[in-house]
Formats: structure tokens, C-alpha cells, sequence
């Protein structure tokens, strides 16, 4: 059995591992047999039966593919895949300053959040806009004394974790009731960062509106999602 005959029956044991990890793992054996080798021409072998007796030295290819296999328990190997694809986000993160983990964290938690007021009623409507999702997920009256309305909790992220949020939600948005544009925006309860953005947005209300619409324009594209308060609402 030659080197490469060797190689590969190694390798069949190894059926567990990643394209990557068999490489390494060949590259490793293969220096073995080649530093035997080295020592048999050495001593006078010709090339042929010295890589031949240098692969047998090495034991049963099946029996060392096994071994080998054992060494590369699961749990390991997905903690070490995991480990690996972090470092690969966090390096490219930092070379785009997109804001670390926390930010991909964010854009995950943006998908199922709730509202943190218990006076808020939970909702969860979503609208696709080129790479980005936005998100109504919750609603609640609100009264100043001067006007009374809604208030519409909303955020947005790209569609991808590590996705960039195109623009915040609130710098190209529109919200209309029963087709007339009425918009104020809160004071305070939205930030963001790139990969997700949260905002509050206040929409008077004059008696008999029964719907709030939310329409949004970017990238060429409009949508609109009408929200029916009598449904949503006390």
C-alpha cells in the first residue's frame, strides 16, 4: 500500500469531519510517513518500498482513521466550528466597525421582542422592504390632553443577522389614518445601531378612525399595512 492508498483509507474512516479537518488530518499523517520514508532512503531503500514500509509502520489505515475519528467527539468539534465562525463575525465586524456581536445579538432579539409596558398590547406585523423587515410589535393609546391617539412601537432589521439596516426606520417612514397623513413622532424611546433600529411613532386619531395604515417607501418599493383597531385595542 502506497502513501496515498494509505491517505484515503484513513480518510474514510473520518466521515464525521469537515473537508477542512480531513485535510488537516491527512496533511498531519502524510508528514509522518514522509519523515519514514526520508529515514529509509537513508539507509539505502528505493523510493517505492520505502514509502511502502513507511505507510505500513503506521498501522491499519481503518483502525487509525477510527482512532483518529474518536478524537473528534461532536461536542467538540461543533464548539470549535462555533468558536471559529464568532472569531470570523467579530474580525469582520471590527474591520467594518458594524458595532461587535451585540449589534447581530440585537437584529435576533428584534424578531420576537415585546413591548416592556404592560399597558402596551403585543402585536407582531411584519413588512419586507428590500433587505429590511420592519416590524410593528405593539400598540397603545396614548392621551396628552390636547389630542388623543396611538402609539405604534416598530423596528427594524436587515433579513440577515450580520445584515446592515439600510436606514432608521423613522427618516423614511409615513404613517397614515384612514388615508390622511397624521404623524407625530414621540419624544425619545427610539435608537438604534447598524443592524437593528427601534422607534416609537404617535398618530393622532379623530373620532371614528377605525384603522391605522403604515406605509413605507425605500428602494423603489412601497408597502402598506393597514391595522385594524378595533381588533388590537380596548
Amino acid at each position: 500500500m502506497n502513501r496515498e492508498e494509505y491517505l484515503n483509507a484513513v480518510a474514510a474512516e473520518l466521515r464525521g469531519l469537515t473537508s477542512y479537518e480531513r485535510a488537516a488530518v491527512r496533511r498531519e499523517l502524510e508528514g509522518h510517513i514522509e519523515d519514514h520514508a526520508e529515514a529509509l532512503r537513508a539507509h539505502g531503500y528505493p523510493e517505492d518500498e520505502a514509502e511502502a514500509r513507511a505507510a505500513e509502520r503506521m498501522g491499519d489505515p481503518a483502525e487509525t482513521g477510527r482512532g483518529i475519528a474518536r478524537l473528534y467527539h461532536p461536542a467538540w468539534l461543533w464548539a470549535e466550528r462555533v468558536a471559529g465562525a464568532l472569531i470570523a463575525v467579530m474580525a469582520l465586524e471590527l474591520f467594518l466597525g458594524f458595532g461587535g456581536l451585540g449589534g447581530v445579538a440585537g437584529s435576533v432579539y428584534a424578531r420576537f421582542c415585546k413591548p416592556d409596558d404592560a399597558h402596551v398590547t403585543a402585536l407582531d406585523e411584519r413588512m419586507e422592504i428590500g433587505n429590511d423587515v420592519v416590524r410593528l410589535y405593539g400598540i397603545n393609546r396614548y392621551s396628552d390632553g390636547q389630542e388623543d391617539g396611538v402609539e405604534l412601537w416598530l423596528c427594524a432589521y436587515d433579513r440577515v443577522p450580520t445584515g446592515v439596516v439600510a436606514q432608521n426606520i423613522w427618516g423614511w417612514s409615513a404613517v397614515t389614518a384612514n388615508g390622511e397623513e397624521r404623524v407625530r413622532y414621540a419624544d425619545g424611546g427610539g435608537w438604534s445601531n447598524a443592524r437593528v433600529t427601534y422607534c416609537h411613532i404617535k398618530v393622532p386619531l379623530e373620532p371614528g378612525d377605525k384603522t391605522v395604515a403604515l406605509r413605507f417607501e425605500r428602494f423603489g418599493e412601497a408597502v402598506e399595512r393597514a391595522v385594524d383597531l378595533t381588533e388590537v385595542l380596548p
